[in-house]
């Protein structure tokens, strides 16, 4: 009777032991929904945890092998995470772990949606009328003054973007590059100094001449947004 009370101590213990180091994951929450282009925090407490750095796995749907999608290393409770503009929508889950590894010292999100923020989805330029989209003007306040519209581009060489950086409040700036159908092609920069100016050199080894493109500036809420003019690109001497 007395070795049995022993054990189960024990085991209280060792279960009190584990249950002070899981992580508790305070957002995303449950339900929330992130959109695509943004820049989102992940934030987790971790008190019963010695290490402060965490690795974060991310599943699509559920927690398994087949559905991992991407880790991200974070530390100190908080990781800020830039969701690409291309990034799959879908339901998502994220899984942070102590590194170095502890036992126990793990915890999961609840299932969160990541979508395109269809507010500012960008409509196909194909479309005779082009509605939703108004080359080189404001989308939701924010005027991208260059690239102007029928400029050219030399592959390879710089290239200067700039905009109204009176247009809020705000620090930081995102700017994403798009084909002139549409489709999303690279990320410019993320969280740049809302300075008004950005010079780029871009290497665009699938383009070809006189294809066009366009810049949109966006604010990481996406509360604010722009677009620039369609521009062209031509060959470079340098682009092997």
């Amino acid at each position: 009777m007395k070795r049995s009370i022993l054990l189960l101590s024990v085991l209280l213990v060792l279960t009190g032991l584990i249950f002070s180091q899981s992580i508790q994951v305070n957002t995303p929450s449950l339900n929330s929904v992130w959109f695509k282009g943004s820049t989102m925090t992940i934030k987790w407490g971790a008190p019963g945890c010695s290490s402060a750095n965490v690795k974060i796995n991310i599943f699509k749907n559920s927690i398994s092998v087949p559905n991992f999608v991407l880790q991200l290393l974070g530390s100190n409770g908080s990781k800020k995470w830039n969701i690409p503009s291309n990034f799959p929508s879908g339901n998502y889950i994220l899984r942070i772990k102590s590194d170095p590894a502890q036992t126990g010292c793990l915890g999961d999100s609840g299932v969160f949606q990541i979508k395109l923020n269809a507010k500012l989805a960008i409509s196909n330029p194909k479309i005779s009328t082009n509605k939703g989209i108004a080359f080189g003007k404001m989308l939701n306040g924010i005027n991208v003054t260059a690239p102007e519209k029928g400029t050219s581009y030399e592959i390879g060489k710089q290239m200067q973007i700039t905009w109204n950086k009176y247009f809020a409040n705000y620090s930081k700036i995102n700017i994403d590059l798009y084909h002139q159908n549409g489709n999303f092609e690279t990320s410019i920069s993320k969280e740049y100094n809302n300075s008004g100016n950005i010079f780029v050199t871009m290497f665009m080894f699938n383009a070809k001449p006189g294809d066009k493109y366009f810049f949109r500036i966006y604010t990481s809420d996406n509360k604010y947004s722009g677009i620039s003019g369609l521009f062209y690109v031509t060959n470079s001497s340098t682009q092997r």
